[in-house]
């Protein structure tokens, strides 16, 4: 009779521990959700950490160019989505207009111009803001997202905190000249046809005659979205806002230096400034921030995770305020 007893007891506490561990598979879910804009329809994917009570959320806004809501190929960002959400803090990363499914139901995306990157965040915010499974809505941007996570804090008065990740410092133009001209030998071939561009875009003129070595970047349809986005100061623009702010940047970052951090740190003091050793643009690893040796080294890298520091960074932020 004791043998029975004992072996029931095993199978109930078996029992209850498939059934426990179920439950918590199922108090975390990731699901598509899309938000409507004026000219369309964006797509992302929202990893909820705890579907039984509310949970901080935090916005990834991704950085320039076709970025879509995993940051192909390095998936960086499904990456950090999964981390934190394993700590407990729910996580929306969306495909930018330009992107993966939003792409397809966007209308006029030759017309596309900086606000409408901020608009489409806002946009998310506020669903997020609306629903009543999360508790604290933060705003991370990525690269550009970072001075798109700004603004957007700027107009929505009801987010919590907003995270800077290799965020500018400097109007884009300055960004433009540093990226462009690495290495230094591209100075000598580029700056005769590049400063005539950025000097007319800063006074709003179109050039249509481009060379050919710039046009991908330059090319007459892009320009507006580049004075569109010349508009604007980061160091200015997070002067502005009286909420929590963290300023992170990796030292291994060849694409947005650890300058531009501190320029933004420099706008108000009181934000939060950290610097992550080896962190690259990408968020992963790098032994160098020799700009040939990072890209072979950890860029398109898809395995390689994403740097721990950064994640932990998040968490005691997040947790903080």
């Amino acid at each position: 009779m004791y043998q029975i007893n004992q072996l029931g007891v095993k199978i109930i506490m078996t029992s209850f521990a498939i059934v426990f561990y179920a439950f918590l598979l199922h108090s975390q879910v990731s699901r598509e959700i899309s938000v409507e804009v004026s000219d369309g329809t964006l797509f992302g994917t929202l990893y909820v950490a705890d579907t039984l009570h509310p949970t901080p959320v935090v916005l990834v806004i991704g950085g320039s160019g076709p970025v879509d809501r995993n940051m192909s190929p390095d998936n960086s960002y499904q990456m950090l989505a999964d981390s934190l959400v394993a700590h407990g803090i729910s996580v929306l990363a969306t495909d930018k207009r330009t992107a993966g499914k939003s792409k397809q139901h966007i209308s006029g995306l030759e017309n596309t111009r900086f606000d409408d990157f901020v608009n489409d965040a806002a946009a998310w915010t506020q669903q997020l803001l609306d629903n009543p499974n999360f508790s604290k809505v933060y705003l991370m941007g990525h690269s550009q997202g970072s001075l798109i996570a700004i603004l957007v804090a700027q107009k929505i008065k009801n987010v919590t905190g907003v995270i800077s990740v290799a965020g500018a410092g400097q109007r884009i133009q300055h960004i433009l000249r540093k990226q462009l001209y690495d290495p230094p030998i591209n100075k000598m071939l580029l700056e005769s046809f590049v400063e005539p561009i950025i000097d007319s875009m800063e006074h709003g003129v179109v050039t249509d005659s481009v060379h050919v070595m710039i046009k991908s970047i330059f090319r007459p349809e892009l320009q507006p979205f580049w004075m569109s986005w010349m508009a604007y100061n980061p160091a200015d623009e997070i002067s502005k806002l009286d909420i929590p702010c963290l300023i992170i940047n990796g030292d291994a970052d060849f694409q947005v230096d650890t300058t531009e951090a501190e320029k933004l740190y420099l706008a108000d003091t009181s934000k939060l400034l950290k610097v992550i050793p080896h962190m690259n643009h990408m968020m992963k690893y790098s032994s160098t921030i020799n700009k040939a040796q990072c890209i072979k080294e950890s860029y398109n890298r898809p395995e390689l995770p994403i740097m721990s520091e950064l994640v932990m960074e998040l968490i005691k932020f997040i947790r903080k305020e």
